[in-house]
């Protein structure tokens, strides 16, 4: 199966990465270690723009002590980008990893830019199952209500995963997120919350926030519904 799974299935998208840019004030960029949510953080000028190292948050935990620090101590603890580019299958960058030594890698389309991120860790969670989701979990990013819908963060769980553990066939040539499907469905960003149906599948809005749709309640309709 990891053949037909690419790193953008797994990765961090480039809209939920943090990074730490060497341009702003020491104190900043102690506020970001301190407040780091995952295991590297790019070290980068000007929203990706330029990326100078990845920055492992244990290295860096020494820094979260201090109320200032020079850009050249990061730059120190950095290690250099490693790039993988967009539809790398999994069980290729698995041996990648491996050969090239590295732990994490930043995705770019064609043209360089950044898309996100992915590490090790990633996928290996892929290949141990970490994705099949407990619907009892209240906290899970998939929950099951008692009429059968179920309720899924919008930008978080990935559209092929959904469609894996519910049997489900929701789009994904384009969009690999609910969020991105409803806003590509919708071509705007909804302002308020909304309710559409998609092929078979009906999706209520249940939370809008920064122009992200972070939550949403979807259930598939019997097929004489599709028909009509």
């Amino acid at each position: 199966e990891l053949e037909n799974v690419a790193v953008e299935d797994v990765m961090v998208p480039r809209s939920l990465l943090v990074g730490v840019d060497i341009d702003d004030p020491p104190q900043d960029i102690v506020d970001v270690i301190r407040a780091a949510q995952h295991s590297y953080l790019p070290v980068q000028r000007g929203n990706f723009a330029e990326v100078l190292g990845m920055l492992q948050v244990r290295r860096a935990a020494g820094f979260a002590g201090h109320e200032s620090i020079t850009r050249d101590e990061v730059l120190a603890k950095s290690a250099e980008p490693y790039y993988v580019p967009a539809g790398t299958k999994l069980h290729a960058q698995l041996v990648n990893f491996r050969k090239e030594r590295q732990r994490v890698a930043l995705v770019v389309n064609e043209y360089g830019d950044v898309g996100g991120m992915v590490t090790l860790h990633d996928i290996l969670e892929k290949i141990a199952g970490e994705f099949a989701t407990d619907f009892a979990d209240e906290h899970a990013p998939m929950v099951q209500e008692a009429d059968g819908a179920f309720v899924i963060e919008g930008r978080v769980v990935m559209l092929t995963d959904i469609n894996r553990s519910l049997g489900w066939a929701l789009p994904t040539t384009d969009q690999r997120t609910l969020n991105g499907l409803i806003i590509e469905h919708l071509e705007s960003i909804p302002d308020a919350n909304v309710s559409l149906q998609v092929g078979r599948y009906r999706i209520e809005t249940l939370q809008i926030v920064d122009n992200v749709v972070r939550a949403v309640r979807i259930r598939e309709l019997p097929e004489s519904t599709d028909e009509q």
